[in-house]
């Protein structure tokens, strides 16, 4: 089993190498751990220092979501947009004390229009590719202004989904 910073080193060489460590196709934005997360400042640090690389190839935006926001605080990921994953909204002040704007699970979403959730002064707003048609990660965007849902109080709310979206939404105890 490999340790986290020897995870983040093999994630920082495949962005390193990807489209053969050479000049990126306008316009690909890179969303940076799908599966996974960087548990230590250190391993972040090397991630972090891969996607200014990838800039500098001509990559556009990149963005991600951390379980690990407790550990590393957001000015770490200086070069990726990230949002807090919290469990609930009792973690939303703890979020934002380490620079984090949050993104929480609900069971569904009741309209694509933005709402509050009971304990929390975040504006959530529903993921707009999971509400709206046409909508797709790359001409939304929303995901990649972690600094402005930061500035103006506000989180993205993302719908159950997946294959333990059942399991999920029973667990969930959000209510809308």
């Amino acid at each position: 089993q490999l340790s986290a910073l020897e995870v983040a080193r093999a994630e920082a060489n495949a962005i390193d190498t990807s489209y053969n460590s050479s000049i990126i196709p306008k316009e690909k934005y890179l969303r940076v751990h799908t599966s996974g997360d960087s548990k230590t400042i250190k391993g972040t640090k090397l991630i972090n220092n891969a996607v200014k690389r990838w800039k500098k190839r001509g990559g556009a935006l990149a963005w991600s979501y951390t379980h690990s926001w407790g550990n590393v605080k957001r000015s770490h990921w200086s070069e990726i947009s990230v949002l807090a994953s919290i469990d609930n909204v009792k973690q939303v002040k703890l979020a934002r004390k380490q620079g984090y704007a949050p993104a929480i699970i609900v069971p569904y979403h009741k309209t694509d229009k933005s709402f509050l959730l009971k304990g929390s002064n975040v504006k959530w707003i529903p993921c707009p590719t999971q509400t709206r048609d046409n909508v797709t990660c790359e001409s939304c965007k929303l995901c990649m202004k972690a600094d402005w849902l930061f500035d103006t109080k506000r989180g993205i709310a993302f719908a159950a989904h997946g294959i333990r979206k059942e399991s999920l939404k029973r667990q969930l105890k959000i209510i809308l």
